[in-house]
């Protein structure tokens, strides 16, 4: 991987990380180097988020990758998007359930 996109990855971390931030997770910040056992990011409990800005979307690889490494009493999640697209959250549907209410 070249320096061009090791700094668009670190960007597109700190990008989500402010999201988080600015949504209630007041600490979220960037993990920092790739393979970190925390993931691409802190203080998102209670998930494990992974984060991809990428062109071409590799979701099956993205998900075993991110349920093989996530510890067990947290949720794994991918944030990801293309250029130009805004940011979407890839989790399974079991555990959407489990952190979603339903309609009153």
């Amino acid at each position: 991987m070249g320096r061009a996109e090791r700094n668009k990855g670190k960007a597109a971390e700190r990008e989500v990380a402010h999201i988080f931030a600015a949504h209630g997770w007041g600490d979220a910040k960037r993990s920092g180097d790739a393979g970190q056992p925390d993931g691409d990011l802190d203080h998102v409990e209670p998930f494990y988020a992974e984060v991809r800005r990428r062109e071409q979307l590799a979701l099956p690889a993205w998900i075993k990758e991110v349920e093989a490494e996530c510890p067990k009493d947290l949720t794994p999640i991918i944030v990801f998007r293309r250029s130009r697209m805004a940011w979407q959250v890839c989790i399974a549907l079991d555990s959407f359930l489990r952190h979603i209410r339903p309609p009153e």
